[in-house]
């Protein structure tokens, strides 16, 4: 995306900040803590995964991608669609979740709150605020100066209870963002709200959420939201909220472009699941957290969105190069949908949601959480480039398949005896249209001087093309 305190109140704010000034706010603090633990112990333990089931997902110590409820590795393959709660009705959610489903989309990402990006912010197509508090406002501006997190609306968040429900049918994964503090933490987001309201209103709204989205298991907070917000404590608080009552859900952070999740909240107990935000070059963040953070996954959250730039390659450019980077995902998107401007349905079949199509269906097809990035060159020895035009290449960790991509037609040199062998095939796969090539004549020997080019401009009219070889017997 673009660019009055109380006593009570006093004293919780102030344990959340870990600041005991006197024996009456250190009560205060022990009565907080003791009351969010009897509310987590009242509700009833959930229930064990269905056999087969996708969610919950997990982490798992020293594994670089996410695994699922059976214990299958997950691809995020992601659309953006921040607005989405308050620009669609519940049939059109559906319309929307349906149409992703077939293309390939296992994840969405959202906002909860929106303050901007939407025909009447903060309210959704029914005239429906998220916060009872204030009753009467002039703009979303003058909500936010005056909002009370400690007030939230049941049927507002009716709608997102129906989006999520939704997605679980289709086995997808809802990424969302609690409260967006937008843009340098201004009129975009909500900021302005959650520093007014202070750590103990968020941990409150937290244990909100919490309460009414535990057992949802289709979920993934991602905190924060293009902001590197200055007062930790305020997302602090309100992720722990979420956990003191759903311990199950992962967590993430969407910061400002060009800061990674452990970049800037790096240590914080709560964040279990990494990403990058990027800029049009992804693979400089990429490989940045790989060598930095071995063993844990991480994404890339955001990039910039097809309409948003005039390279027609950009997202298949962003996409391939987190993913050959050593990203367990990537979400990616288009302006008309993330905003769901006008027309926004005939914009469904954007060229994106057609080429991520395609790159999910390859990855999916091999063991693709064995896949290692040439950080060092070893495989793809020559015309890398740089940039936006940057090719790279991932090689399986036992050598039998390699994948690289070219954002252009050139000639790359590679070194196939770092395959296992004896002989390489290789084809050619347009991005676009998942169409493939093969490389002429039988079998390759391995050799460490190969030399192989595009076959031309692919279907889109563009030079950008994926290269799959595989060790044959």
């Amino acid at each position: 995306m673009v660019n009055r305190m109380p006593g009570a109140a006093w004293s919780r704010a102030l344990c959340a900040a870990g600041v005991v000034v006197m024996s009456v706010v250190s009560m205060s603090c022990g009565k907080a803590e003791q009351a969010g633990a009897r509310a987590a112990q009242a509700l009833p333990p959930l229930p064990p995964p269905a056999p087969g089931a996708v969610f919950p997902l997990r982490v798992e110590p020293g594994v670089r991608h996410l695994v699922d409820a059976s214990g299958r590795p997950f691809l995020i393959v992601g659309d953006a669609a921040w607005s989405i709660l308050l620009q669609l009705t519940p049939a059109e959610i559906d319309t929307y979740l349906e149409d992703r489903h077939r293309r390939g989309y296992n994840t969405v990402l959202v906002n909860l709150l929106e303050a901007w990006f939407a025909a009447h912010p903060p309210s959704n197509r029914e005239g429906i605020a998220p916060f009872l508090t204030p009753a009467r406002f002039e703009s979303s501006q003058d909500y936010i100066q005056h909002v009370d997190f400690g007030t939230p609306d049941d049927r507002y968040f009716a709608l997102f209870d129906h989006l999520v429900a939704k997605a679980a049918e289709q086995n997808m994964l809802v990424m969302v963002v609690p409260t967006y503090a937008g843009y340098l933490g201004e009129e975009q987001g909500w900021w302005v709200g959650m520093k007014k309201n202070g750590a103990s209103k968020m941990r409150e709204f937290g244990r909100y959420l919490g309460r009414r989205y535990r057992g949802r298991r289709n979920l993934m907070w991602v905190h924060g939201g293009d902001y590197d917000v200055p007062d930790k404590s305020l997302v602090r608080e309100l992720a722990n909220g979420i956990r003191e009552l759903d311990a199950e859900s992962l967590h993430s952070f969407h910061g400002g472009r060009g800061t990674g999740a452990f970049d800037w909240m790096g240590g914080e107990p709560w964040l279990t699941v990494g990403n990058v935000y990027t800029g049009e070059v992804v693979y400089e963040a990429a490989e940045r957290h790989y060598s930095q953070h071995p063993g844990l996954p991480f994404f890339l959250v955001e990039a910039y969105y097809e309409g948003a730039k005039p390279d027609p390659r950009l997202t298949r450019v962003q996409a391939y190069q987190a993913l050959l980077s050593g990203a367990s995902g990537q979400i990616s998107g288009h302006d008309m949908i993330w905003q769901f401007k006008p027309g926004w349905p005939d914009a469904l079949a954007n060229a994106t949601a057609r080429s991520m199509s395609h790159a999910a269906a390859l990855f999916e097809s091999r063991r693709w959480w064995t896949l290692q990035p040439d950080l060092q060159h070893t495989l793809l020895t020559d015309g890398l480039q740089s940039g936006v035009e940057r090719a790279l290449a991932a090689l399986a960790e036992d050598r039998s398949f390699a994948i690289a991509y070219t954002p252009s037609v050139r000639a790359l040199h590679l070194d196939t005896t770092r395959m296992a062998g004896p002989r390489i095939s290789a084809r050619w796969m347009d991005p676009q249209d998942g169409s493939t090539a093969s490389v002429a004549g039988p079998p390759l020997p391995r050799s460490p001087t190969l030399v192989l080019q595009p076959p031309g401009t692919n279907s889109a009219g563009q030079g950008d093309w994926v290269l799959v070889l595989e060790s044959v017997h």
